[in-house]
C-alpha cells in the first residue's frame, strides 16, 4: 500500500531537487507502484510550483514537464483500468511493462498475454509499453 506514496516522494525529490537538469542523460524508473498516481502528482506539483517557483530557481519548467520528459519512466500494473488515460496524460512513451515476477499475485506465465489481450489498449500503445519504451529506458 505504501509504494505509490514512496514513489511520489521520490519523484518530488528527483524533479524538485534538480537532478534532471543537472544530469541530462540520467534516467529514472518508478516501479512497484502502478502508474495511476502519476497524473495526480503532476498536477499537484504544478499547482505548488506556481506559488513556490522562486524557491526552486533551478527549475526551468513546471514539474509535469520534467515528468513527461524522456528521463522518467513509470511501470504499470496489468489490471490498471486507468492505463489508457495515464498513457494519454503522461505520454505513452513514459510507461513500461514490469512482470512483478515472482510475487504471490503474479499470474505466471500469462502476464504478457493479459496485457496483449486488453481491448482498451491500441496496438500502437501495446508496442510501446511492452518493449519499445523499455529499450529506450535501458539504451538497447
Amino acid at each position: 500500500m505504501a509504494h505509490p506514496f514512496e514513489q511520489m516522494i521520490a519523484a518530488l525529490c528527483v524533479v524538485v531537487g534538480g537532478l534532471l537538469e543537472r544530469f541530462a542523460r540520467l534516467k529514472f524508473a518508478f516501479m512497484e507502484a502502478g502508474c495511476g498516481w502519476v497524473p495526480y502528482w503532476m498536477e499537484r506539483l504544478d499547482e505548488h510550483f506556481e506559488f513556490f517557483q522562486p524557491t526552486v530557481p533551478w527549475l526551468t519548467k513546471p514539474p509535469s514537464e520534467y515528468m513527461k520528459w524522456g528521463q522518467m519512466f513509470y511501470a504499470f500494473e496489468m489490471d490498471e483500468k486507468m492505463l489508457p488515460c495515464v498513457a494519454e496524460f503522461v505520454g505513452a512513451e513514459r510507461l513500461v511493462f514490469a512482470t512483478d515476477y515472482n510475487h504471490s499475485d503474479y499470474n505466471f506465465p500469462h502476464r504478457v498475454e493479459e496485457v496483449m489481450e486488453r481491448k482498451d489498449l491500441s496496438d500502437a500503445l501495446k508496442t510501446k509499453i511492452m518493449g519499445k519504451n523499455a529499450a529506450k529506458l535501458y539504451n538497447l
